[in-house]
C-alpha cells in the first residue's frame, strides 16, 4: 500500500448542498481494472504520453516506472519496467511525473530522496534514466511536480518539495537535452507537510492567467501551514511572491494536499479532508479569493483531482478502503456532483487520475501490491458539455523557437468539422511584430483554397490579408494559408502571430460561419544565434568552451549568457540532441588535432531554415549537418563496469575512509573518452570531507561539484581526447563513518549521466554500462 505520512482528523463544517446534476453514464470499459503481476509494485499516479499509446505508472515500493500500452478504446496491455533510482540500491520511491512537450523526457519526483530523476523516452516507449538532480534542500516532494515553457525564455521545472518546517520551490532550467540545471530554492512562506498522499497534485500552472504557479504548504492532518502559496513566474523563469501569498484556507478546514486550476474560469480548487472541496477565484493579479466548501459525494481526505480537458467536470478521488474505491465527478458552475457518481472501480483505492486530451478516457491508478490501473468510459462528457459548434482556426509556426537569423513559416487551418458544413470562402488577416519577423513569401494551402487573394501592401508594418472562395468547398479541417518570415528579431524577443477572422460562409448552403468561430493565435520565440562549439561565445573553439560543458554537465553555475546558448543547442557538437561530455571531448579532440571541423558541425550557425511543407519552392531550405554519435550494445563492447570500491570493509563510527569509482573496460579494448557522473551517499551514515580525481592519466582533474555534499550527491565530470583503456579510475571521495557502516555499498550509489569512446568515433557507451558484484568491498 501506499506510505501515508502522518495521522487523519476529520473535522465537521457546514457546506452548501446542491443537487447531482444530470450527465451520461459513466462506467469503467470492458477488462478494467487491468491487472499487471509483471508490471512494479505499488502502483500510484498515472501518466498519458502525448501521443496516447503509451501509460507510465510510478511504482513506489519498487523504484520502478512500469509503461503500458494503451489502444485506442483505452484498453491496457504490458510492455515494460524500468528503474528511477538515486543511486545502487537506496530506494527512490517515485511519486510525481512530467512530461515535456516534444514527450521524450520524463521527469519523476522522488519521495523523501531530495532529487528528481530524467528519463529519455525512446520512440516505441521505453525508459533510460539520463539524470538525476538534488533538489538542493531537504524534500519530501511527492505530486508536486510542474513543466512550464516560457516563450523566448526556454522551459522550466518547479517542484514543490513539502518539507518539514520552511516549504521550498525548487526551480529547474531545462537545456535542450532536456536535462536539468538546478536555478534556486524559493521559500514559499508556509511550512509544508513532510508528507502525505502520494497521487495528490500539490502544484499546478497557470499560463493563461500571466503565468503563474500555485503550490500547497501541508499534506495532512495539523501537518504545515494549511495555505496555498502564489507565484508570479517570471520571463525568465523565476518566481515572485505574490502580495499576500500564502493564502489560507477555509477556517475549520485542512488541506489533503490536492490543487487544480482552471485557466478558463480562473479558478482554483483545492482537496480538503472530509471529502471536500474549496473554491476560490482568481484575481487578475493571482489573488486568491475563497468562494465556498462543497462536498464531492466522497467522505475521505481528497487524493487524486484533475479537470476535464474542456468540460466544467473534476474527477475526484479520496482515500478510501477497497470496498468502496471509487472516482467522484463534480460540475464546477453549480459544484454539484454528477448523477451516478461516485463510480466504483472494482479494485483497491483509487488514487492518481489523468483524462486523455479529448476528455473520453479517464485513466485511474490503483494502490495496489501489483501495477493495477482503471479505466473509465468519460465519453459521453466531452459530447454534453465541450466542443461548441462552429469552426476552429488556427495559426501554428513551423518552429515557434526559431534562432536569430532563421527562418520560419505560418500556416492558417480551418477547422469544419464542428459545423456540418464545407468551408465555402473566408477573409483573414494575420498580423506580426515586424521587429521580430520580416515577411518573405507567401503561399497557399490545398486545393481548392491554393490560389488565394493576397495583400502584402502592408507586411512592413506587420500585417497582411488573404481571402479565397470556392463554390464547392472542402470540409474537415482545412489548409488554407501559409506566410513565411525571416527571424530578425534578437533573442529573447517575442511576437504574436494574431489570426484574425473577417469573413466565413459554407458552401451550398451560404451560411454565415463567423459567429461563433474559434481562432487560436500563436507565438514565436526567439533564440539566441550562435557557433556550434563557440558557448562562451568568444569567438573561439577551445578547451574553455569544454570547460564550460562540463561544468554544465555537473550542475555548476554558469555566467550569463552562456545558458541561454546552451539552451539554443550551441554546445550540441556532435548533434544528438543533448549537450554533456561527450560534445566537452570532441571540443578538446578538436583543438589537439584528433577531429576535424568538417567532421561535426563545429563552427556551424544554428540558424537552421525551417519550411512548411506547402510552401513556396523559390524560398531557400538550408540544415547544418548533424552527426549523432553511434550507439554501442554490451554484446558489442563487452562488459564495460562500474567499480565502487572501499579502503574499509566496516568502517566503524569516526573512522575516515576512501571510496574510489572506477570503470573497468576488462580485455575488450574499448577505452573511456569522457563521462558525466553522479555519486550519492547517505549523509546520516557519513559525512563528506574532499574529493579528487582518479590516478589513470588523463583522468586526474575532473570537474566536481561539492555543493550537494551536505544533502549526499557529488557531481563530476571529465573528458580526455586520447582516453584510457582497462580500469580506469574517476574519482577517489574521502568520508568520515557517522555510525559503524558493515557494507558501504548500501549506502553509496553512482549513476552516469553520459559515457562515450574518444576519437574518432565518440560511441556512446552507456549501453553497455554494468554495476559490479563486488560494490563496497575492500580493494585489495
Amino acid at each position: 500500500m501506499r506510505r501515508i505520512v502522518g495521522v487523519l482528523f476529520a473535522l465537521g463544517l457546514m457546506v452548501w448542498l446542491a443537487p447531482a446534476v444530470e450527465a451520461a453514464p459513466i462506467a469503467p470499459i470492458p477488462g478494467s481494472p487491468f491487472i499487471f503481476p509483471e508490471g512494479g509494485v505499488n502502483s500510484n499516479v498515472v501518466l498519458l504520453h502525448p501521443n496516447e499509446r503509451k501509460l507510465f505508472v510510478t511504482n513506489q515500493s519498487s523504484s520502478e516506472i512500469t509503461v503500458l500500452d494503451v489502444a485506442p478504446d483505452g484498453t491496457l496491455t504490458f510492455f515494460g519496467k524500468y528503474p528511477t533510482l538515486v543511486g545502487v540500491d537506496i530506494v527512490s520511491a517515485p511519486t510525481g511525473m512530467a512530461i515535456n512537450p516534444a514527450g521524450d523526457r520524463l521527469y519523476v519526483t522522488t519521495f523523501a530522496t531530495g532529487v528528481v530523476n530524467v528519463h529519455g523516452i525512446a520512440p516505441d516507449g521505453s525508459l533510460t534514466q539520463l539524470q538525476s538532480i538534488s533538489l538542493g534542500t531537504p524534500s519530501a516532494a511527492l505530486n508536486g511536480i510542474v513543466y512550464v515553457s516560457l516563450p523566448g525564455a526556454g522551459d522550466f521545472l518547479y517542484v514543490d518539495n513539502q518539507a518539514s518546517g520552511t516549504n521550498t520551490v525548487t526551480v529547474f532550467a531545462v537545456g535542450l537535452d532536456g536535462l536539468l540545471i538546478r536555478l534556486s530554492v524559493v521559500p514559499t512562506g508556509g511550512a509544508g507537510g513532510g508528507g502525505g498522499y502520494f497521487a495528490a497534485p500539490n502544484a499546478r500552472s497557470l499560463l493563461a492567467e500571466g503565468m503563474r504557479l500555485y503550490v500547497v504548504n501541508g499534506g495532512l492532518a495539523n501537518a504545515g501551514s494549511n495555505d496555498i502559496s502564489a507565484f508570479d513566474i517570471m520571463p525568465d523563469g523565476t518566481l515572485a511572491a505574490i502580495p499576500g501569498s500564502p493564502f489560507p484556507l477555509p477556517a475549520g478546514t485542512r488541506t489533503s494536499g490536492s490543487i487544480a486550476v482552471d485557466a478558463g474560469r480562473a479558478r482554483l480548487y483545492a482537496g480538503l479532508d472530509g471529502g471536500r472541496l474549496a473554491r476560490f477565484d482568481i484575481t487578475p493579479g493571482g489573488f486568491l479569493l475563497p468562494t465556498g466548501v462543497f462536498p464531492t459525494g466522497l467522505t475521505r481526505p481528497i487524493d487524486g483531482l484533475e479537470l476535464h480537458p474542456c468540460a466544467p467536470i473534476l474527477a475526484i478521488t479520496d482515500d478510501s478502503p477497497t470496498a468502496t474505491s471509487r472516482v467522484a465527478f463534480l460540475e464546477t458552475n453549480l459544484m454539484a456532483p454528477l448523477a451516478g457518481t461516485p463510480v466504483l472501480t472494482s479494485a483497491d483505492e483509487t488514487v492518481g487520475l489523468d483524462f486523455n486530451a479529448d476528455g473520453s478516457l479517464l485513466f485511474v491508478g490503483q494502490a495496489e501490491p501489483v501495477t493495477t490501473v482503471s479505466v473509465l468510459n468519460t465519453s459521453l462528457i466531452p459530447e454534453t458539455y465541450c466542443r461548441p459548434p462552429g469552426v476552429h482556426a488556427s495559426v501554428t509556426a513551423s518552429n515557434n523557437r526559431p534562432a536569430e537569423g532563421s527562418r520560419i513559416s505560418a500556416c492558417v487551418h480551418l477547422d469544419m468539422d464542428g459545423t456540418g458544413e464545407a468551408l465555402g470562402s473566408y477573409g483573414a488577416s494575420l498580423a506580426w511584430d515586424p521587429g521580430v519577423l520580416r515577411y518573405f513569401s507567401y503561399t497557399g494551402g490545398t486545393f481548392p483554397f491554393d490560389t488565394p487573394f493576397v495583400n502584402i501592401a502592408n507586411v512592413a508594418a506587420g500585417t497582411l490579408r488573404f481571402a479565397d472562395a470556392d463554390a464547392t468547398g472542402a470540409s474537415g479541417e482545412v489548409f488554407v494559408f501559409c506566410a513565411t518570415f525571416d527571424v530578425i528579431g534578437t533573442a529573447p524577443s517575442t511576437t504574436p502571430l494574431d489570426l484574425e477572422l473577417t469573413s466565413l460562409f459554407a458552401a451550398g448552403t451560404f451560411a454565415d460561419l463567423l459567429p461563433g468561430a474559434l481562432v487560436a493565435d500563436g507565438t514565436v520565440a526567439v533564440l539566441p544565434a550562435c557557433t556550434i562549439g563557440d558557448v562562451n561565445a568568444d569567438g573561439g573553439i577551445n578547451s574553455g568552451d569544454a570547460l564550460i560543458l562540463l561544468a554544465n554537465e555537473v550542475g555548476l553555475p554558469l555566467p550569463p549568457p552562456v545558458p541561454s546558448l546552451i539552451a539554443a543547442g550551441c554546445g550540441d557538437v556532435n548533434g544528438d540532441g543533448m549537450t554533456n561530455s561527450t560534445d566537452a571531448n570532441i571540443i578538446l579532440s578538436y583543438e589537439v588535432g584528433l577531429v576535424r571541423a568538417e567532421d561535426f558541425p563545429l563552427g556551424d550557425s544554428n540558424r537552421t531554415f525551417q519550411e512548411c511543407p506547402f510552401c513556396a519552392p523559390s524560398a531557400p531550405a538550408l540544415a547544418a549537418p548533424a552527426l549523432a554519435s553511434a550507439a554501442i550494445t554490451a554484446e558489442e563492447v563487452g562488459p564495460l563496469t562500474v567499480r565502487i570500491t572501499s579502503s574499509a570493509d566496516h568502517p566503524k563510527r569516526g573512522l575516515e575512509f576512501e571510496v574510489t569509482v572506477a570503470l573497468d573496460g576488462g580485455g575488450n579494448g574499448r577505452s573511456i573518452g569522457s563521462y558525466g557522473a553522479v555519486l550519492r551517499f547517505d549523509p546520516r551514515a557519513m559525512t563528506f570531507l574532499n574529493a579528487a580525481g582518479g590516478r589513470t592519466a588523463g583522468f586526474e582533474g575532473p570537474m566536481v561539484n561539492r555543493s550537494g555534499a551536505a544533502g549526499g550527491e557529488i557531481r563530476f565530470a571529465h573528458a580526455s581526447p586520447e582516453g584510457a583503456s582497462g580500469t580506469v579510475e574517476l574519482l577517489r571521495v574521502r568520508f568520515r563513518a557517522l555510525r559503524a557502516l558493515p557494507d558501504p555499498g548500501r549506502v553509496v550509489g553512482v549513476g552516469f549521466t553520459s559515457l562515450a569512446a574518444p576519437a574518432p568515433g565518440f560511441e556512446n557507451l552507456l549501453p553497455g554500462l554494468q554495476v559490479d558484484g563486488i560494490l563496497g568491498k575492500a580493494k585489495k
